[in-house]
């Protein structure tokens, strides 16, 4: 297995890699990560096995995350997936170690992450691998009305 960082050149395989853990087609993932592939403050990492890609994982430079240090750079885990087959091989852990050298070199000291809270094997893989939980969130929406115009400008 190996792990490197993707380039514009791996935009399609990072869409229909994405297409496995988010909602969204092809065309909407490949539009975003074209857009971000270039920024410093991006990252994305492919796992594979030979030349069959097993799995991703993107980081973002953040100026805030909850539990951070405020006004110190921040890593933040954006995602990271691997083929159901390929778990408990120790993939995830090397995306993992490859999102943290590329935030040290950015002059991070610390990585952000989160998971939904009903999901167990997302919360469990956090715990194991050194996160630590600093809070829980319920987020919430509320419809406004907006006022009538009544042909006024």
């Amino acid at each position: 297995m190996s792990v490197t960082r993707a380039t514009a050149a791996d935009v399609a395989l990072l869409a229909r890699l994405r297409c496995r853990l988010w909602d969204g087609t092809r065309a909407e993932h490949a539009a975003e990560v074209a857009a971000l592939i270039d920024r410093p403050s991006f990252a994305a990492f492919i796992a594979r096995d030979g030349d069959r890609a097993i799995g991703f994982a993107e980081a973002t430079l953040r100026e805030y995350v909850d539990g951070a240090d405020v006004g110190a750079p921040v890593a933040f885990l954006e995602a990271l997936w691997v083929r159901t087959r390929d778990r408990r091989r120790g993939v995830a852990r090397a995306l993992l170690t490859a999102v943290e050298a590329w935030a040290r070199t950015a002059g991070c000291n610390t990585l952000g992450s989160d998971a939904d809270i009903d999901n167990p094997d997302g919360l469990g893989w956090h715990a194991a691998l050194g996160f630590e939980e600093v809070g829980r969130t319920v987020n919430f929406v509320r419809a406004i009305a907006l006022p009538a115009t009544h042909g006024m400008d």
